[in-house]
């Protein structure tokens, strides 16, 4: 904020401070005033053309010594003769150009499709790199520990961030300032320390507790904890905002890729005010048509509310027999689309690939949807779970639950 530095009285109402009050004189220049015990005197700061430490300061003269108008010629006939002496203009890219140069990558990406929301969520990690490192801090003054630093900065109103989410802060940030080295345009020549930065070492296998049998990891290998699952979908979305989407609605909904690929917006419906979708394509879609009446009628499972607002919105406005998910041009996913962006989900999640598949998204969410409540999980029981991911009861009883080791005394009739 401003200060008024204009008259004494103006002045004296300041109170001490460790740093001086500042009142702008010209593009990145401004008068300041310091007040100390012993009194106060004028100082002043402009923008350091080298780009870090972000501002040159220097002391004018005690507060008696200059009027208001005095202090402000001092200050500018100092950074005159200040940036006279300046280096020349580094051509080496700016934190700045780097992550903009990332957010128009990823605007390029989408074919300026994506949702104002995802654009939104672009722009707003850029700004938050860029205001943590410097906006003009040139990408070969980035350090490791600048990163490391960022990766563990405070949370909102000063709460410790979670390892994953400093992780993932931290991926994304390497992305942004490596989009930025590799763009031509920039012509970044450096070295790229950034790169070094260590992630917080995370489990990322999910607890197995009393509630769910560990034969679950045989079944589709590895179990993403819920933290990782964030983690990866966050990474997904650097990759690829429409494939993120997808991972996303796979594991809520615990559903096979190709049934979730060939739904229609039409199968999106709401039933006795419950969301549900239709299943008509997948491994089980032929054994679970049944007829009522002379109407056959494919499954249909409900969809926590979760998923549900997500498909509502991507539905909204669109035909009935478009798709319901689509790729980032509005087509259909193909048939093996997930290989190329779910390896580089994990890449950038820096999650350790061994056993991880894409059915893993579906196995950690069925994992999740049976691990009781006060666990940290959905809670739901085995004949709803086997209903949702349209699956038996019997293989979801073997392989996500287990039996109590006692049931107990009898009510004592």
């Amino acid at each position: 904020m401003s200060a008024n530095l204009r008259t004494p009285s103006a002045r004296a109402r300041l109170t001490a401070r460790r740093e001086p009050y500042y009142s702008p004189l010209d593009k990145g220049l401004a008068l300041g005033f310091y007040v100390g015990a012993k009194g106060g005197r004028w100082t002043a700061r402009t923008i350091n053309p080298a780009g870090r430490p972000k501002w040159l300061t220097t002391t004018l003269a005690p507060e008696s010594d200059l009027t208001f108008a005095e202090a402000c010629d001092r200050a500018r006939a100092w950074a005159a003769d200040t940036l006279a002496d300046a280096p020349a203009d580094d051509p080496t890219p700016t934190v700045r150009q780097a992550v903009d140069s990332w957010v128009a990558g990823k605007r390029r990406a989408s074919g300026d499709l994506a949702a104002s929301k995802t654009l939104a969520g672009w722009v707003g990690a850029a700004n938050s790199v860029a205001a943590f490192l410097g906006e003009n801090v040139r990408l070969s003054d980035v350090s490791r520990a600048d990163l490391e630093r960022y990766r563990d900065r405070p949370a909102s109103r000063g709460a410790v961030r979670s390892r994953a989410t400093g992780n993932r802060d931290l991926n994304a940030a390497k992305a942004m300032l490596t989009a930025g080295a590799n763009d031509p345009d920039l012509n970044y020549q450096g070295p790229r320390a950034w790169q070094d930065a260590k992630r917080h070492d995370t489990e990322s296998t999910a607890r197995v507790d009393d509630a769910t049998d560990a034969t679950a990891e045989a079944l589709g290998g590895r179990v993403l904890s819920l933290d990782d699952m964030r983690l990866f979908l966050e990474s997904a979305e650097v990759i690829d905002p429409a494939f993120a989407t997808f991972c996303r609605v796979m594991f809520l909904t615990m559903q096979r890729p190709h049934a979730l690929r060939m739904a229609n917006v039409s199968d999106l419906m709401v039933i006795d005010g419950r969301p549900m979708l239709r299943l008509r394509f997948g491994k089980n879609a032929h054994k679970r048509r049944r007829r009522v009446g002379s109407t056959e009628r494919t499954l249909r499972i409900e969809l926590f509310d979760e998923v549900a607002a997500i498909l509502f919105e991507l539905a909204e406005g669109r035909p009935a027999n478009a798709p319901l998910l689509t790729d980032s041009e509005g087509n259909r996913w193909p048939e093996d689309f997930q290989r190329l962006p779910f390896q580089q989900s994990v890449e950038v999640a820096g999650i350790d690939p061994e056993g991880l598949t894409f059915y893993t998204l579906r196995h950690s969410g069925i994992t999740w949807a049976a691990t009781p409540a006060e666990h940290g999980g959905g809670g739901l029981d085995a004949v709803t779970v086997a209903q949702c991911a349209d699956t038996s009861l019997e293989l979801i009883a073997r392989t996500y639950y287990r039996r109590q080791t006692g049931i107990g005394t009898g009510p004592g009739l």
